[in-house]
């Protein structure tokens, strides 16, 4: 998956304040970059406080663009929180907001910000119309740093979609209008992601020389979380040359990291990554461990395209053990997924329900299961299932070595 995206929208809100005057909006202008400055240091409920008590405050002194602003920035921090649906809802009602006032600059910031939203939950048929109608708001004021930032979102969702050479186009589109600007937040992660979808093409010299500049950037910038996924990219990176014990150094990095910032979509990706590359090494029972934890996460945050991911390993896993029924009913909620992440753009958002084991059909030939508490009780049956499996085929490994 792409990686750098959300630190990097639109900075449109820049402008707004700039043209803001008088002592309560520079104090709300200072409290707003306080709060950015917090985010990115994963002070999340603390940057929280502060930019709802700008909200309330502008709301009172009927500020509309200091109130957008601070919704866009509240749904930030909610995103981070893994509050998605209350991410959502914000943004809904910021970008209605600076569409009322005539706000264009922060329209296209929420929209750029809805497309990532939908982008990390797997809705990328919701996610693209979304970025391009930013880009195209963006391209017509000429913000080039905002059009970067949009081309790189637009690379991480065909990079999802496995369209490594549209990915590639994004990416070096990115670069291009960034230029020499001073932006060098967005240059690191035009870097890292380019490198991410160099890898799967095989261009590993290159991607090995974009991640270390990324990382020398992001390191003297101070920035944890975007260190985080370059060392998530470098173990991507390593695995793919074959040298598991680098490759486990570095998603190891990434996720101690991952774990001190409670950035659990990234922890449970690496968790994924970080498994698979154990399992492959024979360290089965420390497999087990990162897969059952990582699994979990992607359960409690209904995200899609990992579920289907989590699903795709444990489908190999049970395959290679010999476990022929749970590999073909992984293989069977893998394919569920798969399908729910490529919706077509008619649907609507998708919802988080994997399909019955049983073979009756509905009118669309699968039985769904018809509430949330059944679709949860079937994922934790699930993760107790690869549990025992797991642990049965450590415990004959064993047995062959006595």
């Amino acid at each position: 998956m792409g990686m750098h995206s959300w630190a990097l929208l639109g900075m449109g809100w820049l402008m707004l304040l700039a043209n803001t005057v008088g002592a309560e909006a520079e104090s709300w202008g200072r409290r707003l970059e306080q709060v950015e400055e917090l985010r990115n240091a994963g002070s999340y409920d603390e940057a929280k406080a502060i930019v709802e008590g700008v909200i309330e405050e502008a709301a009172a002194q009927g500020d509309a663009a200091t109130e957008a602003e601070g919704l866009y920035q509240l749904a930030l921090v909610q995103y981070f929180l893994n509050e998605f649906d209350e991410a959502r809802a914000t943004l809904e009602i910021g970008r209605t907001e600076a569409t009322r006032n005539g706000l264009t600059q922060l329209e296209a910031d929420f929209l750029n910000a809805e497309g990532v939203l939908e982008w990390k939950l797997g809705n990328l048929a919701l996610a693209i119309p979304k970025l391009e109608a930013a880009l195209e708001i963006q391209k017509a004021a000429e913000e080039w740093i905002n059009m970067s930032s949009i081309a790189n979102n637009l690379g991480i969702i065909a990079y999802s979609l496995k369209d490594y050479a549209t990915a590639v186009g994004y990416y070096q589109q990115g670069l291009e209008w960034l230029g020499d600007r001073d932006n060098d937040r967005m240059r690191a992660s035009l870097y890292s992601n380019l490198a991410e979808v160099l890898i799967p093409m095989g261009q590993l010299d290159a991607a090995e020389d974009y991640l270390y500049k990324s990382l020398e950037i992001e390191h003297a910038a101070e920035e944890p979380r975007n260190i985080a996924y370059t060392y998530f990219n470098l173990g991507e990176l390593y695995a793919r040359k074959g040298d598991s014990a680098k490759a486990i150094d570095r998603y190891r990095k990434a996720l101690d990291l991952q774990l001190e910032l409670e950035d659990d979509w990234a922890i449970s990706l690496t968790r994924l990554k970080y498994g698979k590359e154990l399992w492959l090494t024979g360290k089965e029972s420390e497999s087990q461990t990162q897969l059952a934890l990582g699994f979990d996460v992607a359960r409690e945050l209904n995200a899609l395209a990992l579920l289907r991911d989590y699903c795709s390993l444990l489908a190999e896993i049970n395959e290679k053990a010999g476990n022929s029924s749970l590999a073909e009913y992984y293989s069977g909620l893998y394919a569920y997924f798969e399908e729910r992440v490529d919706v077509d753009e008619s649907d609507p958002i998708v919802t988080n329900k994997p399909p019955v084991a049983e073979a009756e059909a509905s009118s669309n030939g699968r039985r769904l299961l018809e509430s949330p508490l059944q679709a949860a009780t079937i994922l934790v049956l699930c993760l107790l299932i690869t549990i025992l499996v797991l642990e049965n085929t450590r415990l004959r490994k064993r047995m062959r070595d006595l």
